[in-house]
């Protein structure tokens, strides 16, 4: 079984390919007519960013001993987190 990457190597990795990602955004592209269906290279750059949040959320949030996604309050008052826990108690994680 192959030993897996350390955590500062993944970390590093994944701040290049951001760099990477911001650098083609702020060249060419800022300017590209290219769609993918009705997605322009703006509506890419925006979602780039929400996971790219969502991510370090949920990082932080596993290291901390919670959850790995953000909980909503659901219309009957239970917590309702990412992954498919429910809990019926208030969380002070949300």
């Amino acid at each position: 079984m192959a030993t897996p990457p350390a955590k500062e190597a993944l970390l590093a990795e994944l701040d290049r390919v951001v760099r990477e990602t911001l650098t083609y955004f702020e060249g060419a592209g800022r300017v590209t007519s290219a769609r993918v269906d009705r997605w322009q290279a703006r509506d890419v750059l925006m979602h780039f960013i929400y996971f790219h949040d969502a991510t370090a959320w949920g990082m932080q949030s596993v290291a901390l001993g919670g959850p790995p996604g953000p909980c909503r309050r659901t219309p009957t008052g239970s917590t309702r987190c990412a992954g498919g826990s429910t809990s019926m108690k208030a969380s002070t994680s949300c």
